[in-house]
């Protein structure tokens, strides 16, 4: 799930992961979301919320915030991963009913 502005769609196909990214109204097209891009952008809108608490969580951990002796800066891809696994592992943010389906 990306934002406007994250060109990664090429990465996204070449390493077979589904990119997500709501549909955004420019002033160029000025024109109002299709009842499809409604749904879909409400949907997506409702993921991120949960989104935004997971990094949150991160965030909380105040790990990543400080600074390092630079000998550690070859692992700090390992220890953003066990931040990243604690908070996967922790109490879930919410309930599976809650979260976006799919409708494939």
């Amino acid at each position: 799930m990306v934002d406007k502005g994250f060109l990664i769609h090429e990465i996204c196909e070449m390493k077979k992961l589904c990119l997500i990214r709501p549909p955004f109204l420019t002033k160029k097209n000025n024109r109002k979301f299709s009842a499809k891009e409604s749904i879909l952008k409400a949907s997506i809108a409702k993921a991120r919320v949960h989104v935004e608490r997971f990094n949150q969580r991160i965030k909380v951990f105040d790990m990543l915030g400080g600074v390092y002796p630079i000998k550690l800066v070859p692992i700090i891809g390992e220890v953003f991963n066990v931040v990243c696994g604690t908070v996967n592992l922790s109490s879930p943010i919410i309930d599976d009913d809650k979260f976006m389906q799919s409708k494939v």
